[in-house]
């Protein structure tokens, strides 16, 4: 074939090469796009379980400072080597990870401003709480000791 044969040849082949280089970028492009799609769909899905992460440690930390005794709980005063006397709500804290102080509610029983259960019971006697924080303490003693 003659030199101006295959100069010929050559250009009419370089649209069918264009098309196919220009077909492949098309579909590089494409594809990145949908990685980066991804990328941020699996961002949005770390950050969320890093908060999450967050919110179970912090829980985890305030578990540390609760001691359960006759159905409630009672956290450790700050400061100090003893317990806050207002007892919190068991429910509350195991199905929802909150603190809230339950108060007594005369011949009732114990009751929870937040989710309105109520620890029943006869009247309840005057020196109920008391008992109630003993009982968180020993159960604090006996873990202290390892008893």
């Amino acid at each position: 074939m003659s030199i101006l044969g295959s100069l010929v040849k050559k250009t009419v082949d370089l649209p069918k090469e264009y098309l196919e280089v220009h077909k492949l970028a098309l579909d590089a492009m494409t594809e990145t796009q949908e990685l980066l799609e991804t990328l941020g769909q699996m961002r949005d899905e770390r950050d969320a379980l890093k908060e999450e992460v967050k919110a179970l440690e912090a829980k985890a930390d305030r578990q540390k400072e609760l001691v359960r005794a006759e159905g409630v709980y009672f956290r450790l005063a700050a400061g100090s080597n003893g317990l806050e006397q207002a007892p919190y709500c068991q429910a509350c804290w195991e199905n929802d990870g909150k603190l809230f102080r339950i108060s007594l509610s005369p011949n009732r029983g114990f009751l929870c401003p937040e989710c309105y259960r109520l620890k029943r019971g006869a009247p309840f006697p005057a020196d109920l709480v008391g008992r109630m924080w003993q009982a968180a303490v020993g159960t604090l003693v006996q873990a202290a000791t390892g008893q």
